[in-house]
């Protein structure tokens, strides 16, 4: 027994009896997120209580394409690069697909970037609203032994963060490699806004440090300076390079945002500081390539890496947590560097020729090594 409401207005079919099908829509571009996620017009708790469960492999049918994909409750739980359907624990969240570290609205033909603005734009021959439609592949069919858990939890609350540090709560930290030399780069969440409670302790942070030049990989110049932590801090009064990024690790304007922040490096004055919103994607990575281009092995820059969700979650390293983030992180540099796997691989020919690709020139990436040469 079906219960059919009108496409019309944008809402959703429900099929009776916990049988696993469901029909919904996706509205329009406003419902890509800036990583590409496609929100679609379902909540998750309506689409759990149509009988889906996390675990499950459904088909997602959108603009004439079925792509299979695992219902997760946190998109952790797939390997960078893969779909996955997410359906949190937060009822009232919308049901969205996305992919780990690319996005799903370019993956799937529905929308096109304009980086310069940072806006989704309907790809050639895509109108919105698009029915979507999505059916049970296999119950139980995704292996993940994590498939149910939700995202870490983190607070903006510093009392809350009793055994770190105010530089450790800001996840603000040296970055260290064997060939760099010491003072010259540094980390963090962001120190111009505060919607994470952090912003004031990582500018703190970045004014006892010294720090000269900043690169901003979350906010255009405008955003950023509208920001309530933006006047009188530290930061605002740094040479600033504002440069906001996706996560799409192998898109090419990725890529080339990645060369434009490390052009940035090594023109401008040090000590510098790289952030995003949380020091932890977007900032992980561009740290990671400079750890491997100075010389750190995969086991060092994946420490690095997992220091961020000590400082946000208190995730041990030697936790399944903690083992679930270092093969993302590992699974990151496959995927970027284009790599079958990381055993053997020489990890710093392989950020230099990542850079290379991207857009520096020989000369760029020597003049990026000297300036931060121990």
């Amino acid at each position: 027994m079906r219960r059919i409401i009108p496409f019309a207005l944008a809402a959703f079919l429900l099929v009776a009896c916990r049988t696993t099908q469901v029909v919904t829509a996706l509205s329009g571009t406003e419902r890509i997120d800036k990583y590409g996620g496609v929100h679609f017009d379902v909540t998750a708790g309506e689409f759990l209580a149509s009988g889906f469960a996390p675990s499950d492999i459904v088909v997602v049918n959108i603009a004439g394409r079925e792509q299979p994909m695992p219902v997760v409750a946190n998109y952790r739980h797939v390997a960078p690069g893969e779909f996955a359907l997410v359906a949190s624990p937060d009822a009232g969240r919308p049901l969205f697909a996305t992919v780990f570290y690319g996005s799903a609205a370019t993956r799937l033909g529905l929308a096109a970037k304009d980086a310069a603005q940072g806006t989704w734009r309907p790809a050639s021959g895509i109108s919105f609203p698009l029915p979507v439609g999505i059916r049970l592949e296999r119950k139980g069919g995704f292996v993940a032994v994590a498939a149910a858990e939700p995202e870490p939890a983190r607070t903006n609350a510093r009392g809350d963060y009793p055994g770190l540090t105010d530089a450790q709560f800001a996840n603000f930290r040296a970055v260290a490699a064997p060939g760099l030399a010491a003072g010259v780069l540094y980390r963090s969440s962001s120190p111009v806004d505060p919607v994470l409670g952090r912003s004031a302790f990582a500018d703190a942070a970045a004014r006892d440090a010294g720090v000269r030049a900043v690169v901003n990989m979350v906010n255009s110049s405008d955003e950023a300076r509208a920001l309530p932590g933006w006047k009188g801090s530290h930061a605002s009064a740094c040479a600033t390079l504002f440069h906001p990024l996706g996560v799409d690790v192998a898109a090419p304007d990725f890529a080339a945002g990645i060369a434009e922040t490390l052009r940035f490096v090594a023109t401008n004055a040090t000590p510098c500081l790289l952030h995003c919103k949380e020091g932890k994607d977007r900032t992980g990575f561009a740290c990671a390539v400079i750890e491997l281009l100075f010389g750190a092995a995969a086991e060092e820059a994946a420490a690095d890496y997992q220091e961020t969700f000590r400082n946000y979650y208190g995730q041990s390293p030697d936790s399944p947590e903690g083992a679930r983030t270092r093969e993302a992180f590992y699974g990151i540099l496959r995927r970027a560097f284009g790599l079958k796997s990381l055993d053997g691989a020489d990890l710093h020919a392989a950020a230099r020729d990542y850079l290379l690709r991207a857009g520096l020139s020989p000369k760029e990436l020597a003049a990026l090594e000297a300036r931060l040469r121990r």
